[in-house]
């Protein structure tokens, strides 16, 4: 049996009106059942610039905040305050922000990409010799590569090229003219697919095609306009992007570019603020925006059929999908060979059922409160009252279950 995912939920980190003080980074939780949408937390500042989900963590970089998250208990792991925040990476088991120039200039200490440990956000490492706004981080063979779009003002596209083990730089390639705004980084075939963002007022997009085994390149261009990636269709070759205030596909095959979602209404300054594919149903979600009243994600299929529409805040920047594995985690059987009770529990809580080993009750910081193996009476009458997570396993498959205290 191969492993199936489940999408799980899809979280949307909206920024508010910036010409609102009070209008704070609301990220919300939308079911992929029924699409209704719930919040999940507030960071209070304002601007969100991306939203990375890695396994069952998710990470948010704010205006001035880098925030981490446990999904499976629903709380905050860790927060730091650092200021020209832009994109998020996890690469090399680390967690890489890049840094930009913001309202109040180019970062103080003069570093456009940092590194932290992804358990708790402890400070890992500073890039140093990147001199212009970073973007996206992936690796290759034995380097690690790092999009350098620059500011507004830049006139080319970069390519900055780290050691894998010390993270020092070891070159930088200046792509021309031909490259400038390059953003998203992924793979296609053993190469590097890069998008680069056509500039304001521009005409002309690309993609930056490069072959890490012998540092070359080849650069298509387009009569189009360009915006940020929205993710790769592996299985069938196609790699999504904002395409004329569309999102569209790019297919490798034939060179052809096949719009999904629409225009939201360019005209009225009504833009598309984040997207990205889904890879088990074949959407797309799209959260579009006015910046100053409104925000909507809306979710379409791949031949442009409108699924649903939900309302997400203003300013909607940066999004992510939060999966399981379907065919190790939560197995109906399993969980009904095991009966844990009483739910909610004032006192002593019963684990009953065969095969039980490895088992962990946690705290909501992740904390071990309990260790069991087999059937097992926990005494929980001086334990808080709050959520926890009981963690075992049953015949090699992982079972989880949130515990209410009382």
């Amino acid at each position: 049996m191969f492993a199936q995912l489940d999408l799980r939920s899809v979280y949307v980190a909206a920024g508010g009106a910036f010409s609102n003080p009070d209008d704070y980074v609301t990220i919300k939780k939308i079911n992929p059942e029924d699409y209704s949408a719930e919040v999940f937390d507030v960071i209070y500042t304002q601007a969100v610039t991306d939203l990375l989900v890695f396994e069952d963590k998710m990470y948010v970089a704010a205006m001035d905040s880098l925030v981490a998250y446990d999904l499976v208990l629903g709380t905050r792991i860790a927060a730091i305050a650092i200021a020209n925040t832009n994109k998020l990476s996890m690469v090399n088991n680390h967690l890489w922000l890049s840094r930009q120039t913001g309202s109040n200039g180019v970062p103080a200490d003069g570093i456009y990409l940092k590194v932290y440990d992804p358990n708790d956000l402890t400070f890992i490492d500073d890039i140093e010799g990147i001199d212009a706004d970073a973007a996206f981080v992936s690796s290759s063979n034995d380097s690690i590569y790092v999009t350098v779009p620059g500011d507004w003002a830049a006139t080319t596209g970069k390519i900055a090229i780290l050691d894998m083990d010390t993270y020092s730089l070891q070159r930088t390639l200046d792509l021309g003219a031909e490259a400038v705004g390059i953003f998203n980084i992924y793979h296609h075939n053993n190469h590097l697919w890069m998008v680069c963002k056509t500039p304001y007022m521009g005409t002309i997009g690309s993609f930056v095609d490069f072959d890490p085994s012998i540092g070359n390149y080849f650069i298509f261009t387009q009569e189009a306009a360009f915006g940020f990636g929205v993710g790769m269709d592996v299985e069938n070759d196609r790699s999504f992007l904002l395409y004329n205030n569309q999102i569209a596909y790019y297919t490798f095959s034939d060179q052809t570019f096949t719009a999904v979602a629409p225009d939201p209404g360019s005209a009225s300054w009504i833009s598309y603020a984040s997207g990205a594919f889904e890879k088990v149903s074949n959407t797309i979600w799209a959260n579009y925006t006015d910046f100053y009243s409104s925000g909507t994600c809306m979710v379409y299929d791949l031949s442009g059929n409108e699924l649903a529409a939900m309302e997400v805040g203003i300013s909607p920047e940066a999004m992510g999908f939060h999966y399981q594995d379907a065919t190790g985690v939560n197995s109906t059987q399993q969980v009904a060979s095991v009966h844990v009770f009483p739910n909610p529990v004032v006192d002593r809580l019963t684990i009953s059922g065969t095969d039980i080993t490895n088992g962990l009750l946690l705290n909501s910081n992740g904390k071990v409160i309990s260790r069991f193996n087999g059937n097992q009476t926990i005494d929980m009458s001086n334990v808080p009252e709050g959520l926890y997570l009981l963690r075992f396993v049953v015949n090699g498959e992982i079972i989880t279950k949130k515990i209410i205290k009382q």
